[in-house]
C-alpha cells in the first residue's frame, strides 16, 4: 500500500508539472516595466507618430510579447505605456458608469486593438484583439 501511495504521488507531481504556465512576460503593473522597456514605450508615447504607423504597430506587438497587459488594474499604468491621444474614450458605456479606453494600432491589413474598461481610475477588464 505504501508503494502505491508513493507511485500516486509521483504520478500527480508529473501531471501537474506539465500544466505549469510558460508565460515569462512581466506584469504591466510591475514598476520595472517603464525602465526595462523604455525604448518600446517611447515609440508608443510619441505624439508625432500616428496610431496607424508601422512603428507604433510593431512597438505594441513587441510590448505584448514581453508585457502581460491582462493584469492591468490602474489607468495610471495605461497612461505610462501609451499616448493618451491614441485612445478613443467611450464614456459611461454602461449603466454602472464604466468608461472604455480603446486603442487601435493598425498597419496595412493587420491590427492590435486594446480595450481597457475602467471605473474611475481602476481598470476592471482588458480585451486584446490581434489580426
Amino acid at each position: 500500500m505504501k508503494k502505491f501511495s508513493v507511485l500516486i504521488l509521483f504520478a500527480g507531481l508529473f501531471l501537474f508539472s506539465g500544466c505549469r504556465s510558460t508565460d515569462n512576460r512581466m506584469s504591466s503593473e510591475d514598476i520595472e516595466v517603464p525602465k526595462k522597456y523604455h525604448d518600446i514605450i517611447a515609440i508608443l508615447k510619441d505624439n508625432r507618430l500616428s496610431s496607424n504607423s508601422r512603428e507604433k504597430y510593431e512597438a505594441v506587438k513587441d510590448l505584448l510579447e514581453v508585457v502581460d497587459l491582462s493584469y492591468t488594474r490602474e489607468l495610471k499604468t495605461v497612461n505610462e505605456l501609451f499616448y493618451h491621444g491614441d485612445a478613443r474614450l467611450v464614456p459611461a458605456s454602461s449603466a454602472n458608469g464604466t468608461d472604455e479606453y480603446l486603442f487601435n494600432f493598425q498597419y496595412k491589413n493587420n491590427y492590435v486593438r486594446l480595450r481597457f474598461v475602467a471605473y474611475k481610475m481602476c481598470v476592471l477588464k482588458v480585451v486584446i484583439e490581434q489580426k
